[in-house]
């Protein structure tokens, strides 16, 4: 129909060359991931408006996914610092760049510390983490040919704490992550690891029961009830079959008291991860803290590394090494420390028992042994 109306004109005219251009921009490919784009932005805002509070929503605006993780095995400049990666992993990293034999890892930063519980509230930054642990577990698959997961050649991770100034002891340490019923019973018909890695599976379960609130002694217990029962001095002592006995003897302690142990290896070790932050805010790491005065606002970092057999045969075994004497208020540099053979990660204290000196550039080196019967 003729249309005189100036206005009716223009108007249909606008409608028409709307038509027009929506037809002509939709059948432009780039034009439509664009918009496809702009539409899930769009759909992820709106869902973070009803999820996120908006001290959240401001650290998820200020995250930074570069700033994340750090790896051992070669440098990040901008983040290999104590404030973002901790003094553990600081020089940690600095030996292993220099050659030392220090097994290789990777280092979830404070950037997500502070920013964790935002994170795991929008699925798709959630899901980056996830993607990128993943692409440095794979690298440490490389470096080391074992692989996470594997039954006939698993890859054993520690997941320990990693602030900038050290709290030992105070928050959530994780040994031998990667394990489940499944592997341990495949990995335990391998020459030489029936018993170490039900030794395995059993630290795994302990460190497990304890970051959830269990005591080292619940579990002392049970060994020392089997030493008993075995008329067992020693847990070398114990044969495959009662490692495998006194490691699901751990994992009932576990059920009993309502603690859930993940069996999924990517997942056990994402819970693990968590977990060591969330103990940054224990009741004991706030007390050293305060006693330390050590800010509440410096966080921990997470370090992520390749465990190493020390339960493998009688001559393996862990330790620690202090640059100054526990024992004594002074100041001097006197190297002193202990070990624990057929063991995988140091724990406990020093006993004094016995020890023997031997000359460390101009230092003393004294080696102390541990009590026997520690049951770690």
């Amino acid at each position: 129909p003729e249309i005189n109306d100036k206005y009716l004109i223009k108007k249909t005219i606008a409608q028409k060359s709307e038509i027009f251009y929506r037809e002509l921009l939709s059948s432009a490919f780039i034009i439509q991931q664009l918009d496809n784009f702009m539409g899930e932005i769009l759909n992820n805002l709106r869902k973070q408006v009803n999820v996120l509070t908006s001290e959240e929503a401001q650290n998820i605006m200020t995250y930074d996914q570069r700033m994340a993780i750090s790896p051992l095995y070669h440098e990040t400049p901008t983040i290999d610092n104590q404030v973002f990666i901790g003094s553990k992993a600081y020089y940690l990293k600095k030996l292993y760049l220099n050659d030392y034999p220090v097994p290789p890892g990777f280092i979830i930063t404070t950037e997500i510390f502070r920013r964790i519980k935002s994170i795991l509230k929008v699925e798709s930054i959630n899901n980056e983490l996830d993607n990128m642990i993943k692409s440095h577990l794979s690298k440490i698959e490389k470096i080391t040919g074992c692989k996470y997961g594997d039954p006939l050649n698993p890859l054993l991770l520690s997941v320990r704490s990693g602030s900038a100034i050290s709290m030992p002891g105070a928050m959530s340490t994780f040994l031998n992550v990667g394990l489940n019923d499944e592997i341990t019973e495949e990995l335990s018909k391998q020459d030489n690891y029936a018993w170490t890695s039900w030794d395995c599976y059993r630290r795994l379960l302990q460190t497990w029961g304890m970051s959830y609130g269990l005591e080292r002694d619940d579990f002392d217990k049970i060994i020392l009830d089997y030493k008993k029962k075995y008329n067992v001095a020693q847990k070398i002592g114990f044969t495959p079959a009662n490692m495998r006995e006194i490691a699901f003897a751990y994992k009932q302690l576990l059920i009993d008291n309502g603690i859930h142990f993940e069996e999924d290896p990517f997942m056990q070790l994402k819970i693990a991860v968590i977990s060591v932050f969330d103990s940054w805010n224990s009741p004991r790491a706030k007390v050293y803290r305060e006693h330390m005065h050590i800010a509440n606002e410096w966080g921990t970092a997470v370090i992520v590394q390749k465990m190493v057999f020390g339960n493998i045969h009688r001559e393996s075994g862990s330790g620690v090494l202090f640059t100054r004497d526990i024992k004594s208020n002074r100041s001097a540099i006197n190297l002193n420390g202990g070990r624990l053979e057929l063991n995988r990660g140091f724990s406990g204290g020093l006993s004094g028992n016995s020890s023997r000196d031997l000359n460390f550039d101009g230092g003393t080196l004294a080696l102390t042994q541990l009590d026997a019967d520690y049951c770690g």
